[in-house]
């Protein structure tokens, strides 16, 4: 029988679980070969690397004193993003996603 799970920390727990060495995550890392010449890598990260990532930074926010606090997310899309998301939600706190591309000022 299919369980909901009602917080993200569940999800990652039980994704975890079920798939941990599987890739969660592939994504582009740009750099250049031997060569010289430019080039792209794809890397991964799997569910377990995402579920420890993301606990990290829940530790991290509550090291800071920032837990249970707002915390404003900018930036572009990212493995980067997803962890710090988790990771603010996960420590009890309010995730602010903010528009990478809006103006400084309406920032």
């Amino acid at each position: 029988m299919n369980e909901t799970k009602s917080t993200i920390r569940e999800l990652l727990v039980e994704a975890e679980k079920k798939y941990h060495a599987q890739d969660a995550f592939r994504y582009k890392v740009k750099g250049a070969d031997e060569s010289g010449k430019k080039a792209a890598k794809i890397e991964s990260k799997s569910y377990t690397q995402l579920k420890d990532d993301s606990e990290r930074f829940s530790a991290a926010l509550a090291a800071l004193g920032e837990q249970g606090k707002h915390i404003a997310i900018i930036g572009p899309t990212s493995y980067s993003w997803v962890v710090t998301y988790f990771g603010t939600v996960d420590s009890v706190s309010v995730a602010v996603p903010l528009d990478a591309n809006l103006p400084d000022a309406n920032l």
